[in-house]
This record gives structure tokens, C-alpha cells and sequence, in this order.
């Protein structure tokens, strides 16, 4: 979803009061004016139902005010959703960090625009995100108001449900387990303010245990019988992924995420791994998962239309839009 905050600049009072001595001397004019900008983040709830709790938490603000020429003029970090910065009134250009690590050591615009956020910076319930450049004139003889809108730096994957519909008779009497849900081939980072390519990647081509990060991973552990149908929302989150020629197994290279439900058939491990075309921020993929016989032998190869159906749904945090898709 993306947020509102919104900037007003108070031209600051200047005015010198002359005691009754020096009533009739002249007013010294005021040098070196400035102007406050009030920072204040508003409360927005997502439209979205179902989403995971805390999406739209802003638990840290930074605010970046640079100059006509792209260097820095006024910066704040607040652990809280409003803070106060002091310039000078002229053309600006302003950036709004949220849930980001400190950059304070930013010196100007197009360092800024170079620095690349990782995944690793993300938590369930803070979720980075960011805005454009906004361009704004201030001035010292009016009130200044400006609204910059921010997005979350990640895109959000859910499994929706899972249908156990296998085919064959023989499928139907076996244990069917969810043994795991998963994301692979996940970005791990990317620029702040633009599109790029990752230079980090995790749980390549399968889930890799010494990967910390709760939100690419859970074991629901859960039985489900022939005709029925496991419910429960897992939410999953990673970077925008650019890659547009994919490819399975081998040696790696990079390829496109992929959500991977990892079960057992008659004790059989098998995996259905759901094929993410291409991930972007801010944006929602909900997916519903019907299996109908045993799935493939390795996370990373995609079922064939025989072996699972599913479907893609897309949803924007903000606008909604919908893709559906059938394999």
C-alpha cells in the first residue's frame, strides 16, 4: 500500500520588538531565512483483506531534503511517524526512508539513488519501503505543503489454499502431508529508489537451512484427506525479481522465484513449485494450489499441467488488479 506523509513548511517568525528606548531606531532585516518542515506520517490501513498483520507499520522515518544542485541540506531519523527538519526556502528535492537502516552518512542526492537495500533489512511487521525524488520549491512568505507517497520495497507471496484432488484411486487412499511452504530463487536486494539487478540471492534452487529469515519459510505440518481443502494463509516476502529467461536445476544461475509447496505421498517427498513470472514491488501474488498426483522430484522443476493445477491471482497493495492464471 503505498502512504501519505505529508510536509508543511512554516516560514519562520523573524520579528525583532523593539523596547521603548530603541522604539524609534529601524528593524534590522533577518539574514539567512529558513523555513521548518513539520513531518507527520498518517494512519492508513491497507484495503486489502486477509493481509498479514503489520504491513503498514512505520516504526522508523528518514527524511532526505537535498538543494537545487543534489546535495544534502537537511536530514531526520525519528523512531516514530513524525519528525522536524530546518533549510533554507529554494528548490528542493526530497526522499522518505521507512523501516530502513540509518543512511546518515548520505551526502547527496546520487549517493542516495546508489544505495541498495537488502532483504536482510526486512521484518515481519516492518517492511522497508521507500519513495521517489520528489521535486518542491519552498518559500519563507507562505505555508508549504507537500505530499510524498512511499511502497514497500518487497514483493508479498501468499499460499491461499491447497486442494488435495488427486486423480488416481490408488493416490487417493495415500497420506497426502504439507510438510513445507517456501519461496526460492528470492532477491535479496535492490536500489532504493529504482529498478535493478540483485547481486544477492537466497534459497537458490532449494530451501537452504542456514537461511535465517523467518518470512521465506514455514512448516505447517498438516495431513489433508481426498476432496479437502488446507486454508490457512502463509505470507511470504522477497525483492522484485527482473529475470526474464528462466531455467531449472543445473548449475546455478539466475532464474525466477518460485513458491514451492514441499509434501509427502504415501511417504514419498515430493514437490509443486508454483512458477512466480515476475515479481515486483509493492504488488500481491495470492496463489491456490490444486494437486492432483504425485509432484516433482526436486524444488526447483516446475509440475507439468498433469500433475498440479493452480492459479495466480495479482493484486496491487493499492489499486487491486487481478491475473489469473491456469497450468
Amino acid at each position: 500500500m503505498k502512504k501519505r506523509f505529508y510536509l508543511a513548511a512554516f516560514a519562520a517568525m523573524a520579528l525583532v520588538s523593539c523596547n521603548e528606548k530603541n522604539a524609534d531606531l529601524p528593524q534590522v532585516p533577518v539574514e539567512n531565512e529558513t523555513v521548518v518542515l513539520e513531518v507527520n506520517v498518517p494512519a492508513v490501513m491497507t484495503r486489502l483483506k486477509g493481509s498479514a498483520t503489520g504491513e503498514d507499520n512505520v516504526a522508523d522515518l528518514q527524511v532526505f531534503v537535498f538543494n537545487g544542485s543534489g546535495v544534502l541540506e537537511a536530514y531526520g531519523h525519528a523512531a516514530s511517524k513524525s519528525l522536524n527538519l530546518t533549510c533554507v526556502p529554494g528548490s528542493k528535492n526530497v526522499v522518505a526512508l521507512v523501516n530502513a537502516p540509518s543512511l546518515s552518512g548520505i551526502a547527496t542526492l546520487t549517493e542516495l539513488q546508489e544505495a541498495k537495500s537488502s532483504l536482510a533489512d526486512n521484518e515481519t511487521g516492518k517492511l522497508v519501503m521507500a519513495s521517489e525524488v520528489i521535486s518542491e520549491t519552498l518559500t519563507a512568505d507562505k505555508d508549504n505543503s507537500m505530499t510524498i507517497e512511499v511502497e514497500r520495497l518487497a514483493a508479498k507471496v501468499v499460499l491461499a489454499s491447497v486442494k488435495n484432488a488427486m486423480a488416481l484411486e490408488a493416490d487417493r487412499e495415500k497420506d497426502f502431508t504439507i510438510k513445507a511452504v517456501y519461496l526460492i530463487n528470492v532477491a535479496g536486494d535492490r536500489l532504493y529508489l529504482s529498478d535493478s539487478t540483485p547481486s544477492k540471492w537466497y534459497d537458490m534452487m532449494m530451501y537452504e537451512s542456514s537461511n535465517t529469515l523467518p518470512f521465506l519459510h514455514d512448516e505447517p505440518a498438516t495431513k489433508l484427506t481426498y476432496n479437502t481443502t488446507y486454508s490457512v494463509k502463509h505470507h511470504f516476502y522477497g525483492y522484485p525479481n527482473p529475470v526474464t529467461t528462466d531455467a531449472n536445476a543445473g548449475s546455478w544461475t539466475p532464474r525466477k522465484t518460485r513458491l514451492v509447496v514441499e509434501a509427502t505421498l504415501g511417504g514419498e517427498v515430493c514437490y509443486y513449485p508454483v512458477t512466480l513470472d515476475k515479481m515486483q514491488r509493492n504488488t500481491e501474488y495470492i496463489i491456490n494450489l490444486t494437486v492432483t498426483r504425485l509432484g516433482s522430484p526436486d524444488p526447483d522443476t516446475p509440475v507439468t499441467t498433469g500433475e498440479a493445477s493452480f492459479t495466480v491471482e495479482v493484486k496491487d497493495w493499492v489499486d487491486g488488479g487481478t491475473i489469473n492464471e491456469t497450468i
